[in-house]
C-alpha cells in the first residue's frame, strides 16, 4: 500500500488528466477525419471502399501524435528537451501497429480455433496487435531519451500492456453499441482512462527516475 501511495504523486495526476484528454480528442478528431477523407475520395460506396481504411489511419495517426503531445507536456515538466518524444510516438506507434496487425492476422489465422469461435481469433488478434505497437512505442520513446535500447524492456511491457488491458472495455461491449451509443461513449472513456492510469502509474519511476540512470551516477561517483 505504500508503494502504491509513494507513486501517486502530483506527476501521476497530471499525466492521468493530460493524456486521457489527449487520446481523447484524437479518437474524436479521427471520427471526423475519417468522415472528411472518405466524402472526399471521389468513391462510391462498396465493400472496398467503406471508409474503414481511413478511419483505422486517422485514429492510429491522431492516437500516436496526440497521445505523444501529451506525454510530452507532462514529461516536459520533468526533463528537458524531450521534444524527440513527439516523434517516437508518433512513428513507433503508427510503425507498430501497422507490423503488429500482419503478424499477429497471420497468426490468428493460423491457430486450430473453428471459425464458430471467431470471437477468440478477433481477440487474440486485437491483443497481440496493440501489444506489439505499444511495445514498439515504449521502445522508440525509451531511444528518443538517448536511452540504450537494452535497458527499455520495462516500459516497453508497460505501454503495450496499457493498451492490451485499456482496450478489454471497448471490445466487451462492442455489441451494445450501435443500439446503446451511450455504452460506446462510457466505453471509450474507461478504456482511455485505463491507458492512462497504467502507464502513468510507472512512468515516473521508470521514465523520470530509472534505477539504470541511478547505478550509472553511483558509479561515476565511485
Amino acid at each position: 500500500m505504500l508503494k502504491i501511495k509513494k507513486h501517486i504523486s502530483s506527476f501521476f495526476l497530471l499525466w492521468l488528466t493530460v493524456v486521457t484528454i489527449s487520446i481523447g480528442v484524437a479518437i474524436l478528431l479521427a471520427s471526423l477525419l475519417g468522415e472528411f477523407l472518405y466524402n472526399r475520395n471521389g468513391m462510391s460506396y462498396s465493400a472496398s471502399n467503406d471508409g474503414f481504411l481511413g478511419d483505422i489511419l486517422s485514429l492510429i495517426i491522431l492516437i500516436g501524435l496526440f497521445m505523444g503531445l501529451g506525454q510530452w507536456i507532462v514529461i516536459s515538466t520533468k526533463i528537458k528537451k524531450a521534444y524527440n518524444w513527439i516523434l517516437a510516438t508518433l512513428v513507433g506507434f503508427s510503425v507498430g501497429s501497422f507490423f503488429s496487425f500482419i503478424i499477429f492476422s497471420i497468426v490468428g489465422e493460423m491457430l486450430p480455433i473453428p471459425n464458430k469461435h471467431y470471437i477468440i481469433i478477433e481477440l487474440i488478434q486485437m491483443m497481440g496487435s496493440l501489444m506489439g505497437a505499444g511495445m514498439f512505442t515504449g521502445a522508440c520513446q525509451w531511444v528518443s531519451l538517448k536511452r540504450k535500447l537494452a535497458h527499455s524492456l520495462k516500459w516497453s511491457l508497460v505501454s503495450g500492456l496499457s493498451f492490451v488491458i485499456g482496450i478489454l472495455p471497448m471490445f466487451f461491449v462492442q455489441g451494445y453499441t450501435v443500439n446503446y451509443p451511450i455504452v460506446r461513449v462510457i466505453s471509450i472513456i474507461v478504456s482511455v482512462g485505463l491507458v492512462a492510469i497504467i502507464s502513468g502509474y510507472f512512468a515516473e519511476p521508470l521514465i523520470i527516475h530509472p534505477k539504470i540512470e541511478t547505478f550509472t551516477q553511483q558509479e561515476t561517483a565511485i
